[in-house]
């Protein structure tokens, strides 16, 4: 009676072991015996792509999406080359007055200065003055003003970016200078998409402490999560500018 009374002993005895760990729970023990290299490549890694984070937004593409060697591609690149930059990505500068017209002196004295803008900045192409019939309004106070695109899309942004600030200046004494077309509508995009994530990170982080303080009851265990988070969006920014360097990523 003595060996089935031991097998049963030893059936139950198995049956009360806990599981073996997986491979999720061998690493996790792992790394708690050695928490303080994890620790350490961990802070490490964070510092390398944290130096890297603060030129996340510079370094991404931040003029949309397009599919290179197609056809519109080409088409685009072929206008940069033959036809003085007048592409998809040309900026067009709209000079208007109410009360005078394309022909009088200051609308010409703008235009001129508008177009010295664009001369000293070699990512322009040809600059295009007003046309007749063309870019010049029926009632002659509106005139459009085209300066070619001599870089890359992305380049364009930047350059518009740069100069937009300079073109808007030249408004005054009735007379509006705005820059438009594809290049300066991404330039205002980003800026409108980067304050706007600004601002909700500024009001959504006190409510999310507050929420947590709350839940946890103690602002350091609410802080902890929050911490984390940062650690995470800064390695991800950094992570990020790294990988735009193998690949382009939009903005």
């Amino acid at each position: 009676m003595s060996v089935p009374a031991t097998a049963a002993a030893t059936d139950r005895h198995d049956r009360d072991r806990p599981p073996a760990p997986g491979a999720l729970g061998r690493l996790g023990s792992a790394m708690v015996t050695r928490r303080r290299w994890v620790f350490g490549i961990w802070l490490i890694t964070l510092i390398a792509l944290g130096s890297a984070a603060p030129t996340v937004f510079s370094s991404l593409a931040g003029a949309g999406w397009q599919a290179n060697g197609s056809e519109s591609v080409q088409v685009r690149e072929l206008a940069q080359q033959h036809f003085g930059g007048n592409s998809s990505a040309a900026v067009q500068v709209v000079v208007h007055s109410d009360t005078a017209s394309i022909d009088d002196p200051a609308m010409q004295q703008t235009l001129t200065d508008v177009a010295a803008v664009f001369d000293s900045d070699t990512r322009f192409g040809e600059i295009v003055a007003p046309q007749p019939g063309m870019t010049i309004s029926p009632d002659r106070h509106t005139g459009i003003l085209i300066a070619g695109a001599d870089a890359s899309t992305d380049d364009m942004v930047k350059a518009v970016d740069e100069v937009k600030g300079e073109l808007t200046a030249l408004s005054g004494d009735g007379i509006e200078v705005y820059p438009t077309g594809s290049s300066a509508l991404w330039s205002d995009f980003n800026k409108a998409n980067h304050d706007a994530m600004i601002q909700a990170e500024l009001f959504s982080w006190p409510v999310t402490l507050a929420i947590m303080v709350l839940a946890f009851g103690s602002l350091v265990a609410a802080g902890l999560p929050l911490l984390l988070t940062v650690a995470g969006l800064v390695a991800s920014a950094g992570g990020l500018v790294l990988l735009n360097g193998v690949t382009p990523i939009s903005v």
